[in-house]
């Protein structure tokens, strides 16, 4: 349709509820969902097609069901028959919507200067609503009124939708939060996030460790598959709990990441920066794989490498090895976590506790050169 370009685009998903969608004991959970593409005749042009969506929302490459499929280990997808493309929907140029008004040539901005279009952003599900009733009388509002998305172009050429957005936007619907760190960007699935979710776990044989059963001063060794290779890819650390409300529980992850070599794009980790490949990484996060959704972010505290420079906030690279010092202010016990090799596949991991005041402290561990938190 000629006119106008939108200045957002007029599209809406509705999810499930978030509680479904925590994998459980491995079990293959799948999302379902309805796209909606509005178009309307008042010179407002609508650069997506329900065929356009389609090519971006299934099969291979960076579609949505890639990026479940990937991320999750195969286990959450987005498969196509439940997850319907709908439109175009007509819809009226101005009105009110769901008690919002909307005009889509000039914008209701909600007290903002237009065309600022926050007020047709919001009418948007309402519509969705309408639209479904008068076609499945037998719908309930209540059934679709939580877990939305508002699809935006791909900012490089404006037609495209933003699939990453995509993805990270249902992520939160199902129930995550934003991770912190000095440095946050998509390149690649944060671990402690996706075991939240169910997808990943510590390793076996003793990944899941309480920092104040280790005997202080004490090196322990573990071998950590790289995070594209195996879900059981990570350290859990069980720090000191205190002032932790129920159903938290502080803990330090470790990972090791490791771009695939060359191929589409979209295995595990392919999307991970030079500085960033062949790396641990360490977060604390305080959230529980107790399937519900979650109230804190993890935080990013180091990415420890083998060589090269320090290329961001948080990160050592020491040569030949490399550690990182957990030792929040006024804590009793600390850990020293070193990343003394690395390969394609493993990553050889050492950690060290220590006892403020007690037998030597920190320098029990042995001295180097290391960040403290």
């Amino acid at each position: 349709m000629e006119g106008k370009p939108a200045k957002r685009t007029i599209l809406q998903t509705a999810q499930e509820e978030p509680e479904d969608l925590f994998v459980v004991h491995g079990q293959t959970k799948n999302i379902t969902s309805l796209t909606f593409i509005y178009r309307s005749e008042c010179g407002v042009a609508n650069p997506m097609t329900p065929e356009l969506i389609r090519k971006y929302w299934f099969g291979l490459g960076a579609t949505v069901q890639q990026y479940f499929e990937t991320c999750s280990y195969g286990q959450l997808r987005f498969p196509e028959e439940r997850n319907k493309v709908i439109g175009p929907v007509d819809i009226p140029c101005a009105g009110t919507a769901g008690g919002y008004k909307y005009d889509l040539a000039n914008g209701n901005g909600m007290g903002n200067d237009p065309p600022d279009l926050e007020g047709e952003l919001w009418a948007l599900p309402s519509l969705a609503l309408e639209h479904l009733q008068k076609a499945v009388p037998a719908c309930r509002p209540g059934d679709f009124d939580r877990c939305n998305v508002w699809m935006n172009p791909e900012p490089r050429d404006g037609v495209a939708p933003d699939v990453m957005t995509v993805f990270h936007e249902i992520l939160h619907n199902i129930g995550l939060r934003h991770s912190a760190g000095p440095k946050c960007d998509d390149s690649g699935c944060w671990i402690e996030q996706s075991y939240k979710l169910g997808w990943s776990h510590a390793v076996s044989g003793g990944g899941e460790i309480q920092l104040v059963k280790l005997v202080p001063g004490t090196n322990y060794e573990y071998t950590l598959p790289a995070a594209a290779n195996s879900n059981y890819n990570m350290l859990r650390i069980m720090v000191p709990q205190e002032g932790m409300p129920a159903g938290q529980e502080r803990a330090v992850f470790v990972s090791y990441r490791v771009r695939p070599g060359p191929g589409d794009g979209t295995l595990y980790d392919s999307g991970l920066t030079d500085d960033q490949d062949v790396s641990l990484r360490i977060h604390e996060y305080n959230e529980t794989a107790n399937e519900a959704a979650a109230s804190q972010s993890p935080l990013l505290l180091a990415t420890l490498s083998l060589g090269g420079p320090a290329s961001e906030p948080g990160r050592a690279a020491l040569g030949s090895s490399s550690s990182y010092h957990y030792s929040p202010l006024g804590a009793q016990y600390g850990l020293k976590v070193t990343m003394a090799s690395g390969s394609a596949a493993f990553a050889h991991v050492v950690l060290c506790a220590y006892e403020h005041g007690k037998a030597g402290g920190a320098s029990s561990c042995g001295m180097d050169e290391a960040l403290t938190m």
